[in-house]
């Protein structure tokens, strides 16, 4: 019998049950467990959404203050990149005429914690560094 009277184990038909359970009188009825499965069921949630729902993906922000091209005085639209991932650096000879020409065309080296990159964008930039590649293409 339990403390409040009733018996904890049911009786089906003529024989008792092996496994207790439970009634309203029980010590361990639904009011006692309700608000430990609502903490459990809370940490459980709180463990999934930290540690399992945890992503490798970084995006560098590139972006300078300025959303005017300094060498040709144009806007610039916002785009992002995956990382190119190269492995070889450019040539001198590219780096010399991406400074003087093509300072906004995309980004040949990120860092390998970045997924990918936000940046600025000049649509001028772009179309120097196409003709620049055209007229060498052993350059970069």
């Amino acid at each position: 019998m339990s403390p409040g009277g009733a018996s904890v184990l049911a009786s089906r038909g003529n024989r008792r049950s092996r496994f207790p359970v439970l009634t309203l009188d029980s010590p361990f009825n639904s009011r006692h467990i309700h608000p430990m499965r609502s903490l459990m069921m809370a940490l459980l949630v709180a463990t999934a959404f930290f540690t399992g729902c945890a992503s490798h993906h970084h995006t560098c922000d590139g972006r300078d203050n300025s959303e005017m091209c300094e060498l040709h005085h144009r806007m610039m639209s916002i785009v992002t990149l995956p990382n190119p991932n190269m492995k070889t650096p450019p040539s001198d000879e590219y780096l010399g005429a991406r400074i003087r020409g093509f300072v906004h065309s995309k980004p040949f080296y990120l860092p390998p914690e970045c997924t990918e990159v936000v940046v600025y964008i000049c649509e001028e930039c772009l179309r120097n560094e196409r003709m620049w590649r055209d007229q060498h293409p052993a350059g970069r």
